[in-house]
């Protein structure tokens, strides 16, 4: 059912009285061919309520198609915009199967359903299993090999910090031997010191009162 016959049909139906009809009929004729004369009309099937339409001639078939009309129209549009849903639901799956019938290698027109499609999914399927598995055990190989550069960046870290403490004590026990040998030459010049001075005194206590004369 096209959108604009549906569109029309709610429209005409939004337009009724509301809620269901029923036939009312009365002094009629009924004729040998099944056809029939009453007056009579349609009315809401709330008693007392007015009439939908009044004729002095209906046939009975077409009274009861009149009345339920309404109620016809109405199950007609939902049946249809179910029917469109599954269609939709069903050009997906169609387009699903192809994307399928292609991955399997199968000819465009091919059957995506039976044993032999069956086992062709099944193939599939083994296939990407063991694929996955592979990419879990690289996925496994590259965590461990992180963890074992993390590992060895930290002992580096380690030894290049035991490197520059060693370095640092041998830079102060350099500076402490240099210290060390620069008082150890003071204390030898404060000894040539000593010596000359006590020399001189020597020296001064041998020569004659008033000194030499040359």
């Amino acid at each position: 059912m096209s959108s604009d016959i549906t569109r029309e049909a709610r429209e005409l139906l939004d337009g009724t009285t509301a809620g269901e009809w029923r036939a009312s009929l009365l002094d009629g004729v009924q004729y040998e061919d099944g056809s029939s004369s009453y007056r009579g009309g349609a009315y809401p099937v709330d008693h007392g309520s007015a009439p939908i339409f009044l004729t002095n001639s209906i046939d009975k078939r077409d009274a009861d198609f009149i009345a339920s009309s309404p109620r016809l129209v109405r199950e007609l549009l939902a049946e249809n915009e179910q029917l469109q849903q599954w269609k939709a639901e069903a050009g997906r799956v169609m387009a699903e199967l192809q994307e399928l019938g292609q991955a399997l290698g199968l000819p465009l027109g091919s059957r995506i359903t039976g044993t032999e499609a069956a086992a062709k999914v099944r193939k599939l399927l083994a296939k990407n299993e063991r694929l996955a598995a592979r990419c879990d055990h690289f996925a496994d190989a590259i965590e461990d090999d992180g963890n074992a550069w993390d590992d060895s960046q930290a002992w580096a870290a380690w030894f290049a910090a035991e490197r520059d403490e060693w370095q640092r004590r041998a830079y102060e026990a350099a500076g402490e031997a240099l210290d060390h040998q620069k008082a150890h030459k003071q204390v030898l010049a404060a000894l040539d010191r000593v010596r000359l001075d006590h020399r001189n005194e020597v020296w001064d206590d041998t020569l004659p009162p008033g000194g030499v004369v040359c």
